[in-house]
C-alpha cells in the first residue's frame, strides 16, 4: 500500500482474482438480508480459522469500503456453519469444502489451494527442495482438528498415513499455532499455500508437497 493507493504484487493480484466470487457473495448476502428491513443489516459471517490470514481480511476490507455496519463474526467449523445456515443464523460462510449444502444455500468456489509442508528449519528434510509423500513415513505431524474440516482432514490423513494411521502428535485450529509447534520441533504441519505465502515464522521453513493427490 502506498500513500496514493494500493500497489499489488503478482501474488496480491492473484489473491484479488480469487476473492472476486466472495466479494460478489457479499453483495448477494447484503441484498438478501435487506429485504427483511429498511436498515442496513450487520451481516453474520462465519469463518474457519484458516480464513483468518487471507480471506476474512479481504471480506472485512470490502465491508468497510461499502460503509456497511461492522459484521457479526462467528468462528466455527464447517459443519457448525452449515448448521447455522440451516436455521437462518448466518448470511455468509468461509468454510472447507466439500460440504452438503441445505436447500437454498449457494456455494461458491474460490479456486483450489495447494499445500506445502512446514518443517523445523533444522529438520533433515529441510535440505530437500521438494518433499514426496514417501519421505514422510512415520514422521510426527501437527494438524488441524478433524471437526474443523472433516473431509479435508480425512484426505490428508489418508494420503500421509500411507496405509497406516497418520502420526498426529498435536492438533491446533490456527495456522499460527501450528507453526509455533513446528518451530518448537514437535512435528511437521500441512499449510495452505496462500497462508504460507503471507506468513513467515522464525524457525520454520516451507517445502512443496510434490506428489500431493489431486483429490
Amino acid at each position: 500500500r502506498s500513500s496514493h493507493g494500493v500497489v499489488l504484487s503478482e501474488a496480491g493480484r492473484a489473491l484479488v482474482e480469487e476473492a472476486e466470487p466472495i466479494l460478489a457473495a457479499l453483495d448477494r448476502a447484503e441484498r438478501r438480508v435487506r429485504r427483511h428491513g429498511k436498515a442496513k443489516p450487520a451481516l453474520r459471517i462465519g469463518f474457519v480459522s484458516a480464513a483468518l490470514d487471507v480471506l476474512l481480511p479481504q471480506v472485512l476490507e470490502r465491508i468497510t469500503e461499502k460503509g456497511w455496519p461492522t459484521p457479526n463474526l462467528i468462528e466455527a467449523t464447517t459443519n457448525d456453519q452449515i448448521a447455522h445456515f440451516a436455521v437462518g443464523q448466518m448470511d455468509l460462510g468461509l468454510l472447507h469444502p466439500p460440504v452438503e449444502a441445505p436447500a437454498g444455500l449457494s456455494l461458491v468456489g474460490l479456486g483450489s489451494q495447494g499445500f506445502v509442508f512446514a518443517l523445523p528449519e533444522r529438520h533433515f528434510l529441510s535440505s530437500l527442495d521438494v518433499i514426496r509423500t514417501s519421505d514422510l513415513a512415520g514422521m510426527p505431524f501437527v494438524l488441524f482438528p478433524q471437526q474443523q474440516g472433516p473431509v479435508l482432514h480425512e484426505a490428508i490423513a489418508k494420503a500421509l498415513g500411507q496405509g497406516a494411521e497418520m502420526n498426529i502428535v498435536a492438533q491446533a485450529k490456527r495456522s499460527h499455532t501450528q507453526l509455533a509447534l513446528v518451530a518448537a520441533g514437535l512435528g511437521i504441519a500441512v499449510i495452505g499455500t496462500s497462508v504460507a505465502n503471507r506468513l513467515n515464522y522464525k524457525g520454520v521453513v516451507y517445502r512443496p508437497w510434490s506428489d500431493r493427490p489431486a483429490k
